[in-house]
């Protein structure tokens, strides 16, 4: 419930955002939106000095793990740049097979150092626990299809609806406003009935949200739009709590942080991850067209949004799976060995 609170705030910052710069934007330009975060983070700080305090890990020698973090920072562009564009440069051309033999080499090695680090920068001996897994599997699919449908859904509003800068944040009111709404109640439900059933149910409000709008078409009436917007939030509600919440209770205490940790790292690398492979699917279905139209821009956008069907159709079916082992539902604390 706590955590479905604070990820309401979160909702409630994500709904204004968009509004603001909208409006900013069609008043003083882009450039004011960057502005408008100045004071918003002076705030934040001043609200958190003297508030929070620092939990005080055992008295052990932490070392940051510099090897695994260079070759974490080398590996991961150099995937994102081959999906973005192999298909530019040809699959079996040269910069495409060094770029993929050179990405291949620095990730595996990476795996390597993990296994043998003392202080890992992330615990790759963490997927060994299958409730962990599940909830990796679902904030993954979470940050790869709310940064995906986030970088199309403007386009679409302005460019096949002919909305304005200020319209368009409008008109991302019903994913964000009910994200922040469904949140609390998300965390009431997770306390109620755990979290697989409401991550599954997230899972495939978010592929009806991209089903609906793989149908858009250059007249879809502003309840279908909204119906899918609102399905969008609705689906974001119902994972982004609780897949923290599943990361943090698969694990004992003592390895909440490290839980933590490798979870955000996953959601940021599947919203990376998300963007680039949604873009690349993008750009190969548009790729033909001599002329830039809506006609053109509709086939890209509903080709991006079957692929965030398929993406949260899997994520679903490997949680479901994943939850029918017999210690998906074991309490935390008597896996402390697991």
């Amino acid at each position: 419930m706590a955590l479905g609170l604070l990820f309401a705030a979160n909702g409630l910052g994500l709904a204004a955002g968009p509004v603001a710069g909208g409006l900013l934007v069609a008043a003083w330009g882009w450039r004011s939106v960057f502005l408008l975060n100045v004071p918003l983070i002076v705030l934040a700080f001043a609200l958190c000095l003297g508030q929070l305090q620092a939990s005080r890990p055992p008295a052990t020698t932490q070392k940051l793990d510099i090897p695994g973090l260079l070759l974490l920072m080398l590996g991961i562009p150099g995937l994102l740049l081959l999906i973005s564009h192999a298909g530019e440069w040809g699959w079996g051309s040269v910069q495409t097979l060094l770029l993929a033999g050179g990405t291949a080499v620095l990730l595996a090695l990476f795996i390597r150092i993990e296994l043998r680090a003392e202080q890992p920068l992330v615990n790759l001996g963490i997927f060994t626990n299958r409730r962990f897994i599940a909830a990796s599997i679902a904030t993954f699919c979470l940050a790869f299809f709310y940064c995906a449908a986030f970088f199309l859904m403007p386009l679409y509003l302005g460019f096949i609806r002919g909305q304005d800068n200020a319209g368009i944040g409008w008109m991302l009111l019903p994913t964000t406003l009910v994200m922040a709404a469904v949140s609390p109640l998300a965390g009431r439900l997770v306390d109620r009935y755990t979290t697989t059933p409401v991550l599954i149910a997230g899972l495939l409000f978010l592929a009806l949200s991209a089903l609906i709008q793989s149908r858009f078409t250059l007249n879809s009436d502003l309840s279908t739009v909204l119906l899918a917007f609102a399905s969008m939030g609705i689906g974001w509600g119902c994972m982004l709590g609780p897949s923290t919440m599943a990361a943090l209770s698969s694990v004992p205490e003592q390895l909440g942080a490290v839980a933590m940790g490798t979870s955000w790292t996953l959601h940021n690398l599947g919203g990376a991850l998300g963007v680039t492979i949604a873009t690349a699917l993008y750009t190969s279905a548009t790729s033909s067209a001599d002329v830039w139209t809506q006609t053109v821009f509709l086939s890209g956008f509903q080709a991006a949004m079957g692929l965030l069907v398929g993406v949260s159709l899997a994520g679903g079916l490997a949680v479901l799976a994943l939850s029918r082992r017999p210690d998906m539902t074991a309490p935390a604390q008597t896996r402390s060995g697991e």
